[in-house]
């Protein structure tokens, strides 16, 4: 029973799943904003409703108030802005040729979670055409957005609330994926917190600026051990084929070992000394130049990598860097658990 209560509890308080939209790309910009995502659908599961068969324009109207509001969207996101049109009234008058329909009606609008709701209301229209359907295309288009970014706005203030409730779960979470060699998971967990919270963000970044400088760390390390790694793999290669009388193959082999360890170094010296005395005064000399090539490429390579981290040394440049760094994986990674925690 106790572990069937701390896996529950654990599944409360981790991260739910959001999927980034499909059909926008997400840029720079979008990191440090309230994600608002937008669902378009039927709740009585009525394929033929007017609010099914008005998603697109439902579906733009919305991304464009998110937008005014100071927010970005994601498809199918933790927090997300549900409209549904409700018509209370058709009057058909005819005119001429076609009758002319006059509806009134509402639009429901709901931003919420899984479990909260965060804002609610119900915006009033009326608009008449030859048909319902383009009757309320008119009425949803000339919707003003000052009353749908109000109602964002609104919501805004409790989905602020909401992250400075769970900030130490935000942080926690960041800490287990960077204590698990995750910087970049840990990096953008850190930076979807909304930068209107100013003091929270900060510190998200400042946390966020040290994953990244620990992420360079680790991964020095790793190139460091990869290199360590494949120079034993070639220094075991070349002085077996020593051993089998074929220097030429040795030679070849010893052209891709990288400059490091100490002892490497020395066991690579010893072994290109005996292959090159037992070889043409041309083999060596290609040999020779094929080393000094990639090492020349690789150590090119290095520096520019180096340099690129070095220039990388003001708040702006950091706060760009791992604000980069989140947009990238959460690109590549639609399905990342980046926000959206509980405690119950």
């Amino acid at each position: 029973m106790k572990t069937k209560r701390i896996m529950i509890f654990l599944l409360l308080v981790f991260p739910f799943c959001s999927y980034c939209q499909t059909n926008q790309e997400i840029s720079i910009n979008d990191i440090g904003k309230i994600v608002i995502g937008v669902n378009v659908s039927d709740e009585l599961n009525e394929p033929n409703s007017y609010t099914v068969q008005l998603k697109d324009v439902l579906k733009n109207k919305m991304l464009n108030a998110i937008a005014n509001a100071g927010c970005s969207s994601f498809e199918n996101s933790f927090f997300t802005m549900s409209p549904r049109v409700v018509i209370e009234n058709t009057l058909v008058a005819e005119g001429g040729m076609k009758n002319i329909y006059v509806l009134e009606g509402h639009l429901y609008l709901t931003i919420k979670d899984s479990k909260i709701v965060y804002a609610s209301t119900a915006i009033p229209f009326k608009a008449s055409a030859t048909s319902e359907l383009v009757a309320l295309r008119s009425a949803i288009s000339n919707l003003s957005y000052h009353q749908i970014t109000t109602f964002i706005n609104e919501a805004k203030i409790k989905i602020l609330n909401y992250y400075s409730s769970y900030k130490d779960v935000i942080f926690a979470q960041a800490e287990r994926y960077a204590a698990s060699g995750q910087f970049d998971e840990a990096i953008t967990c850190l930076m979807m917190i909304p930068s209107d919270m100013t003091d929270l963000y900060q510190q998200a970044s400042i946390k966020a600026i040290h994953y990244y400088e620990q992420k360079y760390q680790f991964e020095q390390k790793q190139i460091a051990s990869e290199i360590y790694w494949s120079n034993d793999a070639i220094l075991v290669e070349a002085s077996n084929l020593l051993a089998a009388h074929n220097p030429n193959e040795a030679l070849n082999v010893l052209t891709n070992f990288q400059h490091g360890d100490e002892e490497q170094n020395k066991a690579y010296n010893r072994l290109l000394k005996k292959a090159e005395s037992l070889v043409s005064e041309s083999e060596r000399r290609k040999a020779q130049q094929q080393a000094k090539d990639r090492q020349d490429r690789l150590t090119n390579e290095a520096r520019a990598y180096n340099i690129k981290i070095k220039n990388i040394d003001i708040q702006s440049q950091k706060i760009n860097a791992v604000k980069t760094i989140a947009c990238e994986y959460i690109r590549n990674n639609p399905s990342f658990r980046y926000y959206g925690y509980y405690y119950y």
